[in-house]
């Protein structure tokens, strides 16, 4: 693990590798996402993964950051 200065001078430990990951996606009719969404009760967390094609509401990870990075940050914020 490397460091990277940040702003204030303090080391960040930045990991040095990436995560890809190549998945197929399916595009659902619209009959079924729309008969998904009132079985939910219109309620998106209650959907099956399969049912959705893009999911905007949850993180999935792409913000992720390591748990040294993470108190890092956390603690230039309390100054």
């Amino acid at each position: 693990m490397s460091n990277v200065k940040f702003h204030s001078g303090e080391d960040i430990p930045l990991e040095l590798h990436k995560v890809r990951i190549v998945q197929k996606l399916n595009l659902v009719p619209i009959e079924r996402r729309l008969n998904a969404i009132e079985e939910a009760g219109f309620n998106t967390f209650r959907l099956s993964t399969k049912d959705v094609f893009l999911d905007m509401l949850t993180d999935s990870g792409t913000n992720a950051m390591h748990t040294p990075v993470h108190k890092v940050l956390k603690n230039t914020r309390k100054r």
